[in-house]
């Protein structure tokens, strides 16, 4: 038996399918990729099924077994048991968290089950985030890990520097800049977010811009490790201006965040897409959270005097008490992807 661990190798399947049944395995590295056209059998425990023709460049996930080009176990989506994932396109979330451990499993399942990989940027992290992101089932989709020391203060434009300078080098079609108290979807029924992200692409867009709806834990706290969406139903549609969160667009235009702070592409011209999609921010956990969160949070002088965080800093403790439910719109099904714009606020809702 020939084991064959390679780093972002590319595995010649169609090669590997003239040679009969019973030649040597491969076992694919990190980021190995099966070439355009490759034809590839699946195998389902010890039975080989029927070959299945590969269109574009397919990635193999991390650690499965090509045995004579037959994928063994649920390496590849494509026919095999596992991750779905569109097979022509690697779409990677990147983000940072300081101290995220209740929101990162649920933020990092969505991103999984929505076939995104994700690289994570850590601010000193010292309640489990860390830990959680060894476990295999997660680490086998972090692209990256990088780190910054935490200073006790805010400061998302050295934050957003960072993140940017890593995407040059991750290996992706599309990147999407995300946190862990967010989850993003289609509004389509049962279309994943790579799915649509992919359908965006095959159209001729650059970026993709998000429809922003807050939902706020007025009638049950947020669920940490939650299988599912989280059972929160009050919300309001926050859109102080359009287009305000390009969020998602292709690895390899010439464009940044950072003058907008994360919210609008600048740069050389590119595509927006004219369809948004959803981004819903649980932003915070329950009622003595959000008295805690912000106002106790220090921002930088420089990005004050940018204008940036002048809704959150220097606000007291009581301001962020939850408005009534009467202010708010209500999701019946917390899985229902019908999310109104009918209302939009200009504000978040402590400046109501």
């Amino acid at each position: 038996m020939v084991v064959a661990n390679r780093d972002r190798g590319d595995l010649d399947l169609d090669a590997m399918a003239e040679t009969p049944f019973g030649g040597p395995w491969f076992t694919a590295g990190r980021d190995s990729r099966i070439d355009e056209g490759a034809t590839v059998g699946v195998s389902d425990g010890d039975e080989c099924v029927e070959p299945t023709s590969i269109g574009c460049r397919a990635r193999i996930r991390r650690g499965a077994v090509i045995y004579c080009g037959v994928i063994v176990g649920d390496g590849f989506s494509c026919g095999a048991r596992g991750v779905s994932r569109s097979p022509c396109m690697r779409v990677v979330a990147v983000f940072a968290m300081r101290n995220e451990r209740p929101y990162l499993a649920n933020c990092l399942d969505h991103l999984i089950a929505n076939g995104l990989d994700y690289f994570v940027l850590d601010n000193e992290s010292d309640d489990g985030s860390l830990e959680l992101l060894r476990e295999p089932r997660f680490a086998e989709h972090l692209v990256g890990r990088g780190s910054r020391p935490f200073t006790g203060v805010f400061d998302w434009l050295d934050v957003l520097g960072k993140l940017e300078a890593t995407i040059a080098d991750i290996d992706a079609d599309w990147i999407v800049l995300h946190a862990p108290d967010e989850v993003m979807h289609s509004y389509t029924p049962g279309e994943t977010l790579g799915d649509a992200i992919a359908r965006i692409d095959a159209a001729g867009f650059d970026a993709i811009d998000f429809d922003e709806f807050v939902f706020l834990p007025v009638d049950h706290d947020y669920v940490p490790d939650q299988p599912g969406p989280q059972p929160l139903h009050w919300y309001y549609f926050f859109e102080p201006s359009r287009p305000r969160l390009m969020r998602a667009r292709r690895r390899s235009l010439n464009v940044t965040w950072l003058p907008s702070g994360g919210h609008r592409l600048h740069g050389h011209a590119f595509k927006l897409a004219p369809e948004t999609l959803a981004l819903r921010h649980y932003m915070v956990r329950n009622q003595a959270h959000a008295r805690a969160k912000y106002a106790g949070r220090r921002f930088p002088e420089a990005e004050l005097a940018k204008g940036w965080h002048r809704q959150r800093a220097g606000q007291p403790a009581d301001r962020f008490t939850f408005p009534p439910t009467t202010a708010l719109s209500y999701l019946a099904d917390p899985a229902d992807r019908n999310l109104s714009r009918a209302n939009p606020r200009s504000l978040n809702y402590w400046q109501w």
